[in-house]
């Protein structure tokens, strides 16, 4: 069904044959869990992600189908062209039940499968028609042989796993309309962002390391053009972040994720309608003067080292501390001095009584958490 739904989008011919791209644990399970429900956290593993990444109909079975247990939802929609068959993502809850019951899409009798278009290009209109490669993925250097030689189509590429190293993402060739490049797991250290100078269409690039090794920014081209950059499990100690402030003159958002401190050791000066920075603490005085929506998940800092951090920034409109050891003192600094219009001190120090205050000074601000609930 999968297929043939797609069909009525896609330009290229799909392959009867059909082969399946299967993930795990896609789904938010920190709530309690019910009595018959399991969930497997061993299915998030990498490796076994990599191994299911080209599936038979009857290797999926085999893993979604546990002692009468089966995923409580499972989505099904078209993701590429394999040369000689269709691939198929299935993109599978993690938590596990064999009670019918608590199987999502019940009306489509079919539970707990569900089927999805392929991901639509912006401004689509009904009845239009696109590539299969406008949205490419790739799990291996075959796969992406594969969509390099309809370049031409891709808007946007997704990369996952060990295969992208440095000389893959280096050699990479033009994509003359490539919009969008996520590299997931990736074991990138950083001399292959030189690549990305020949993607000059290029406006938004995530990066996801696949663990906290030796990674630079160094090579990181000039890109005027760059909105929205993230990168996620940098290292401790400086990593060349002055790359990134000088290359990306234009960017309109940034985040960044480390499990240490973050070294920044460059400021950026142009607005940024976006910041965010996840980390122990930030080593460094990067904040420009005005940040739209500025969210520092902090969880080693205190009142002081978020006053010296943002004592430069004039004007704030949204601010997320959550997570961040705070107090009100700094809150009520903060509430005083930016016109905002939505706080976040969840899983801070920030009492209850403090946030009455401010909400009732004022009543136009949105909090989290909200107290009204």
């Amino acid at each position: 069904m999968a297929r043939d739904f797609t069909r009525r989008f896609i330009e290229e011919p799909l392959p009867e044959p059909l082969l399946f791209r299967l993930r795990l644990n896609a789904s938010y399970d920190g709530n309690p869990l019910r009595e018959d429900e399991r969930v497997f956290p061993e299915d998030s593993d990498r490796g076994l992600a990599r191994r299911l990444s080209r599936c038979t109909a009857e290797q999926v079975v085999d893993v979604l189908w546990r002692d009468a247990m089966v995923p409580e939802w499972v989505n099904l929609s078209v993701v590429g062209d394999a040369r000689t068959a269709t691939l198929v993502e299935v993109l599978a809850c993690g938590r596990y039940t064999a009670n019918v019951e608590r199987l999502y899409h019940q009306h489509e009798d079919r539970a707990p499968f569900h089927v999805l278009s392929p991901a639509l290009p912006p401004k689509f209109e009904r009845g239009q028609k696109f590539s299969i490669y406008f949205n490419s993925g790739c799990a291996n250097r075959d796969e992406l042989s594969l969509v390099a030689a309809n370049a031409a189509k891709v808007w946007s590429l997704h990369v996952s796993g060990e295969d992208f190293d440095d000389d893959v993402i280096a050699s990479l060739p033009p994509f003359p309309m490539l919009r969008i490049l996520e590299l997931e797991d990736s074991p990138l250290k950083g001399p292959g962002l030189v690549g990305l100078r020949r993607q000059q269409s290029l406006r938004h690039v995530r990066i996801y390391l696949n663990q906290e090794a030796p990674f630079s920014a160094r090579d990181l081209p000039t890109m005027p053009q760059l909105e929205t950059l993230t990168i996620e499990k940098l290292p401790a100690g400086s990593w060349d972040f002055r790359a990134v402030a000088s290359s990306a003159e234009k960017l309109d958002m940034l985040s960044l994720q480390s499990a240490h401190d973050l070294v920044l050791d460059a400021r950026l000066r142009a607005p940024l309608d976006w910041l965010t920075l996840h980390a122990r603490s930030v080593v460094g005085d990067p904040l420009p003067p005005k940040v739209r929506s500025l969210y520092l998940h902090l969880r080693g800092s205190h009142d002081d080292d978020i006053g010296r951090l943002v004592d430069r920034v004039e004007a704030v409109t949204a601010l997320s501390l959550r997570g961040t050891p705070v107090t009100d003192e700094l809150i009520e600094w903060l509430v005083a001095r930016w016109r905002l219009e939505f706080l976040d001190v969840v899983d801070t120090r920030v009492g209850e009584e403090c946030l009455r205050r401010i909400c009732a000074r004022h009543p136009k601000l949105t909090t989290y958490p909200n107290l009204s609930l």
